[in-house]
């Protein structure tokens, strides 16, 4: 995160909430691959988190690097970067609530894969800067889903993304 500052317009971030409730950046819904640990992030506490190594397996460089807080992230991101939180675990309500506790539910885009999650955020909050991410062919009654999700953008992969999907995107009222 800190190596986007001054550089990047947006910088994408996997979040997942933990034991205890915190939100947690982490890729991966366990912590197996990037940590010197075990398990799932769900059932460990923000303190067993904390005393993972999350840098070692990336570079001798990161060795003591721990898992962030949703917080942490955003604090070394904001002003200058625009955070895209991709919603990997957790209600929409606790992403509210963290959001408007830290005073940056403005600042932020969510976007996640599960468009049941992103369509009880807009219920709870209509404000929020909401995308959808998709796999797969956008069709037309994808792009009314989304819409009734509250987003304003789709993001999907490059092999789907045509001349025809963007038009598309745009004649439905999305960003593409």
């Amino acid at each position: 995160f800190r190596a986007t500052a001054g550089v990047a317009h947006y910088s994408e971030l996997d979040a997942y909430v933990c034991a205890t409730g915190e939100i947690v950046v982490m890729h991966d819904s366990t912590v197996d691959r990037t940590t010197d640990g075990t398990g799932k992030i769900s059932t460990l506490s923000l303190d067993q988190l904390k005393a993972l190594d999350a840098g070692s397996w990336f570079a001798l460089d990161f060795i003591g690097e721990r898992v962030p807080t949703l917080e942490e992230a955003l604090a070394t991101l904001l002003p200058g970067v625009t955070p895209l939180i991709e919603h990997k675990g957790g209600s929409a309500a606790v992403y509210l609530a963290e959001l408007e506790r830290l005073g940056v539910k403005n600042q932020v885009v969510i976007q996640s894969f599960t468009w049941s999650f992103l369509s009880q955020l807009h219920q709870l909050d209509p404000t929020l800067s909401l995308g959808a991410l998709l796999s797969g062919d956008l069709t037309t009654a994808k792009m009314e889903q989304i819409r009734q999700t509250g987003s304003w953008f789709v993001a999907i992969s490059q092999a789907n993304a045509t001349q025809a999907a963007l038009e598309a995107a745009h004649a439905a009222g999305l960003a593409l």
